[in-house]
């Protein structure tokens, strides 16, 4: 078994963990043994990609939320959890999910190298993204065992495309995978410790048209820029969340979406003026390069650029 000493303070506490910063990660995975191949930190979040040899983690608790998501698992894997003093041995399959609040003291080991993606999510971030849900003191989050969860696995596995493909879809595209994550951990994985605020006449009545055609201009005056859900949200003062729900329902499409159908739209009538390259005007549409618009050109019209160019 482990040694639950390793990571305690002179008094005797488990140390406390930011995932925010390497050093501290460093104090529970020993340089050479905790590899990742992409870590991202975004605003109220982090992203890890790990591969991890037969370990065991001292006992320590995190200032984040820790959602695991296990990738690449061989069979007979066992892990030995110890959380809160409440032991257990599971053998998670690839596609299981746990989650860890924050400030909960664990302990871990394992007997097999396996590979999984560590989702860390700063609390405060729920109030951020919904305000008009839940106020940070209203909600608590659950510890959660392995077990499946198909929705939480999508996301961990389209965020890891995403980077890896060096964020092709840009960063409106990344803030709607973390907005679905962080509602869908609301809604199945929190316990309510009061009855949540009723939604104001300002959330109830949704985008009004004026609203709406504000957001339309300003995409279209912006197609250049790495949009963000937040920065569109901000222009009709809704959290990012509501924003993208309401937004949605008005559109029929979610505002990556969207924004990609105008991006594309774009492009085929500065094709026609021939006066800019197929790169050029990827470029000064935000798309992260040829070959990202050549995908969505294609998606959209059943040809590349190129080829469209040569049907003229």
């Amino acid at each position: 078994m482990m040694s639950n000493e390793v990571n305690r303070d002179s008094a005797g506490s488990p140390v406390v963990i930011d995932y925010t910063h390497d050093p501290d990660i460093l104090q529970i995975f020993p340089q050479g043994s905790h590899l990742y191949s992409h870590r991202v930190v975004g605003e109220d979040w982090q992203f890890g990609d790990y591969y991890e040899p037969p370990f065991a983690i001292p006992e320590s608790c995190a200032k984040q939320h820790l959602v695991i998501i296990y990738t690449e698992v061989p069979e007979n894997t066992q892990l030995e959890e110890i959380t809160e003093g409440h032991r257990a041995v599971t053998q998670p399959q690839p596609g299981d999910v746990s989650l860890i609040p924050a400030m909960v003291r664990q302990s871990a080991c394992w007997n097999q190298p396996h590979r999984y993606i560590t989702l860390s999510l700063n609390p405060d971030g729920f109030a951020r993204r919904s305000p008009e849900l839940v106020a940070s003191h209203r909600i608590e989050l659950l510890p959660h065992s392995i077990a499946p969860d198909p929705l939480i696995h999508h996301i961990g596995l389209a965020l890891k495309n995403e980077f890896e493909s060096e964020r092709s879809g840009g960063q409106l595209y990344i803030d709607s995978l973390m907005t679905t994550l962080f509602m869908h951990l609301l809604r199945h994985y929190s316990q309510q410790t009061g009855r949540p605020p009723a939604l104001s006449e300002k959330y109830s009545r949704g985008l009004s048209a004026r609203n709406l055609q504000q957001v339309v201009d300003y995409i279209h005056h912006h197609l250049s820029q790495d949009l963000s859900l937040a920065e569109l949200a901000a222009l009709v003062h809704l959290s990012p969340s509501y924003f993208a729900s309401q937004f949605k329902q008005a559109t029929g499409l979610a505002p990556h979406q969207y924004v990609i159908q105008t991006r594309v739209a774009q492009a085929r009538q500065l094709l026609l003026t021939r006066e800019l390259s197929i790169a050029e005007i990827a470029h000064s549409l935000g798309f992260a390069h040829q070959s990202h618009l050549n995908l969505h050109f294609k998606r959209t019209f059943g040809v590349t650029p190129k080829r469209f160019l040569q049907e003229q």
